[in-house]
C-alpha cells in the first residue's frame, strides 16, 4: 500500500449490517496502526463486500486538510526498519464512530517509492555536481568585477574571492529546491512552502542585491574620484609646461639685459614663477600618488581560499560576516533535520527572520564603510 493509491478491505456480513438502518456504512473509518483517519472516505463495491479507501495526502475537503497531513507524516517518519527502509509494517483495521474493531491484518506502508527516491538522489547529486564544476570554472559564486592580473609564466591562475553573500544565496536556493523534490516524492503536495522559507529565500535576495548595489557604488565612486584627479593632473601638468616656459623667457631676456635696465624685476618676476612652478611640481607628485592609490585599491582582489574570502573584508577576517554565516549554518541544519523528521517545510518564528534581516542588514552595514574607506 503506497500514499495516494487506494487499498481495497475484504468485509463480510456488510449487508446484513447495512439492513439494520441505524447504521451508516459511510461512518466506517480506516485505522493504521491504531491511528483514525476519518477523513478518508470509503466507498463499496462487489456488492459492499469490498471497500476501497484511496490514500489520498490531501483531502477533497480543505478544511480536513492540516489534520490529515499531520496524521500522514507521522505515519511515514516513524516505525520504519531503518533509517535506510523504503516502507514500514503497518495493522490495518477499521472502526466505527470512534470505535476501533480487533484486527491482525498487516501490510508494508511504502514510505517513498524506491524508483523515484532512486531517480531523487541521481538528480540530486548531478545538479550538486554541476553546480561544483560551475562553481570551479566560472565566477557563479565569486564577488563581481574584472579578474586579477596573473603574472606570466605562473602555472596557477589566479581568481576572484567568494561571495559570501552569493554563497548565501545559492545555500538556500539548494536547501529548499531539494527538501520541496524530496516532500513532493513522498507526499505528492505541490504547495509545501510556507512564508518563512518565502522569507528566508528573500533575505538572502536581498542581501545579494543589497551587497552588489554596494561593491557597484564603490567601483563608481572610486572611478569618478580617478577621473577627477586625472583630469586635475593633466591640467597642473599644462600650467607647469606654461610656468617653465615663462621661466626660460625671462631667464632669456635677463641675459641680454643690460646691469641698468629692469634686471630687479625680472629676478623678482622669476623668483615667484619659480616658486609656482616647485608648488605645481609637488601638487602633480601629490595626483600621481593618489592615482597610484586608487589604482591599487581598484585592482581587484585575489581568492585566498573560501573560508577566507567568506569570512574576511579589507580588515581581515570579521565579526559580522562570522555572525550572518554561522546563522546560515545553524538554519540550514534546522531546516534539513525538520524537513526530514516532519516531511514538511518549517515556519519559522517571526523573531527569528527578524534576527536574520538583522544579521544581513549588519554585514551590509559594515560593509558600507569598509568600501568607502
Amino acid at each position: 500500500m503506497e500514499l495516494n493509491h487506494p487499498v481495497t478491505l475484504v468485509v463480510n456480513n456488510v449487508d446484513a449490517w447495512q439492513k439494520q438502518g441505524s447504521v451508516d456504512t459511510n461512518k466506517l473509518t480506516l485505522f493504521l496502526d491504531g491511528v483514525a483517519m476519518p477523513e478518508l472516505k470509503p466507498t463499496f463495491i462487489n456488492n459492499n463486500t469490498q471497500i476501497i479507501y484511496t490514500l489520498d495526502y490531501l483531502p477533497a475537503s480543505s478544511s480536513d486538510a492540516a489534520l490529515l497531513q499531520n496524521t500522514w507524516r507521522q505515519l511515514l517518519k516513524s516505525g520504519r526498519d531503518s533509517v535506510f527502509s523504503f516502507s514500514r509494517k503497518v495493522i490495518i483495521s477499521l472502526g466505527y464512530d470512534g470505535k476501533q474493531f480487533p484486527s491482525a491484518i498487516t501490510a508494508r506502508l511504502i514510505v517513498v517509492d524506491p524508483v523515484w527516491f532512486k531517480g531523487f538522489g541521481v538528480f540530486t547529486v548531478l545538479l550538486l555536481g554541476f553546480f561544483f564544476w560551475l562553481t570551479i570554472k566560472s565566477d557563479v559564486l565569486r564577488e563581481p568585477g574584472a579578474q586579477p592580473h596573473t603574472p606570466a609564466g605562473s602555472s596557477k591562475v589566479i581568481r576572484k574571492p567568494f561571495s559570501l553573500s552569493r554563497f548565501q544565496m545559492a545555500a538556500w536556493f539548494f536547501v529548499v529546491l531539494v527538501s520541496y523534490l524530496f516532500i513532493w516524492i513522498v507526499t505528492s503536495d505541490l504547495s509545501n512552502l510556507t512564508p518563512s522559507v518565502l522569507g528566508l529565500i528573500g533575505i538572502s535576495a536581498a542581501t545579494g542585491l543589497g551587497s552588489a548595489a554596494v561593491d557597484s557604488g564603490k567601483l563608481a565612486d572610486q572611478q569618478r574620484h580617478l577621473d577627477g584627479i586625472a583630469a586635475t593632473l593633466k591640467q597642473n601638468e599644462v600650467e607647469r609646461e606654461n610656468l617653465q616656459t615663462q621661466i626660460d623667457l625671462i631667464k632669456r631676456n635677463l641675459e641680454v639685459t643690460s646691469p641698468h635696465a629692469n634686471q630687479t624685476e625680472l629676478q623678482n618676476a622669476l623668483a615667484t614663477k619659480s616658486g609656482e612652478l616647485a608648488g605645481k611640481e609637488q601638487e602633480i607628485v601629490h595626483g600621481r600618488e593618489q592615482i597610484h592609490v586608487l589604482n591599487k585599491a581598484m585592482k581587484p582582489a585575489a581568492s585566498n581560499g573560501f573560508i577566507n574570502d567568506i569570512l574576511s573584508d579589507d580588515g581581515g577576517v570579521s565579526f559580522h560576516r562570522f555572525q550572518i554565516f554561522s546563522w546560515s549554518i545553524a538554519l540550514i541544519v534546522i531546516f534539513i533535520s525538520k524537513v526530514c523528521n516532519d516531511l514538511s517545510m518549517p515556519d519559522f518564528d517571526g523573531n527569528l527572520l527578524a534576527l536574520m534581516g538583522i544579521s544581513s542588514g549588519t554585514y551590509l552595514g559594515f560593509k558600507l564603510p569598509t568600501n568607502q574607506g
